[in-house]
């Protein structure tokens, strides 16, 4: 992978298109619809457990087939079918609620256009429900849609599939910079500021946590990115996991105390399977005299790297 230089975005928005991070845009109470290429009205059904047009607080999101079907949308902690009843809570142990904070990535597991993975990073502070504290709140997290699967949360309404439940108590989330922060700890890397091997202790405090993705690759996986504060980590969404690939560049000079909400945005720079990619990462450089930039990275169309 090649460093370029820290750079305006518009520099980056001048070669192609941005790759979508979802297949519409959403601003509750509405989503864009790329086949009507307008605003239109978020599902509000009736019944026990549905949306009801309620803005965001944290973070929103959603996913389209690419033929403008709606399948499913997020807004802060709560997962609504297309139809706009509630699959499920995103959140924790304990009931322990994870909303978000910058960004959300859903993407289909492979090439399944039934299972979606749902990533994100949680809120800059406590969540709510159960009791957060500032010191598990700073990593990612990912969830399951399983449209096929039996819903067991909202037994009343008509839902569409549910949200995979790792414990047998709803516990929705998975928190993948704790699976993979503290082996590589051990290892002697430190990945989303793990600075001791004891889960929760040390983990960085503020620095924003940032999401892109690739197209599919070979019908088979998507390649994730994350930007950790300081390392650029690769991922393959495959149709069974969010799967660990390594660190492909740790980026200097970057804090991982700085307030800085914002999005890695990615490109392809081309049509061809071996197209590069080419990602432009935020970065705050101090919190104290905050230096605030985008730093631009090209990645090999091939390998990923």
């Amino acid at each position: 992978m090649k460093q370029l230089t820290l750079v305006l975005l518009c520099t980056l928005l001048g070669y192609s298109s941005l790759m979508s991070q979802s297949m519409n845009w959403t601003l509750p109470n509405e989503y864009y619809s790329q086949n009507s290429q307008q605003m239109l009205d978020l599902p509000q059904p009736s019944g026990s457990l549905v949306y009801e047009g309620d803005p965001s607080e944290h973070v929103h999101a959603s996913y389209s087939t690419p033929d403008g079907e709606l399948q499913l949308f997020t807004v802060d902690d709560h997962v609504y079918d297309k139809n706009g009843y509630e699959v499920g809570l995103l959140q924790a142990q304990n009931y322990n609620r994870k909303m978000g904070f910058n960004e959300r990535l859903i993407l289909p597991m492979g090439d399944d256009c039934r299972r979606y993975a749902i990533i994100y990073r949680s809120a800059l502070e406590g969540d709510g429900g159960g009791g957060t504290g500032q010191q598990d709140v700073h990593t990612l997290f990912m969830a399951i849609y399983d449209m096929d699967a039996v819903n067991q949360w909202n037994e009343d309404d008509p839902v569409i599939g549910a949200l995979e439940d790792y414990n047998g108590d709803f516990q929705t989330v998975r928190d993948i910079g704790k699976r993979d922060g503290v082996p590589n700890y051990q290892a002697g890397l430190q990945l989303y500021g793990y600075t001791q091997v004891t889960a929760g202790i040390g983990r960085q405090s503020i620095s924003n946590i940032q999401i892109a993705a690739s197209d599919l690759i070979d019908g088979c996986y998507y390649r994730v990115y994350v930007f950790d504060g300081n390392n650029l980590i690769k991922y393959h969404l495959t149709d069974t996991d969010l799967e660990y690939q390594g660190v492909i560049q740790q980026v200097a000079e970057t804090s991982l105390t700085g307030t800085l909400r914002s999005e890695m945005e990615l490109i392809k720079l081309g049509s061809d399977r071996s197209s590069n990619y080419r990602l432009a990462i935020p970065t705050i450089k101090d919190e104290g005299a905050a230096t605030v930039g985008i730093r631009k990275y090209d990645i090999n169309g091939l390998t990923g790297a």
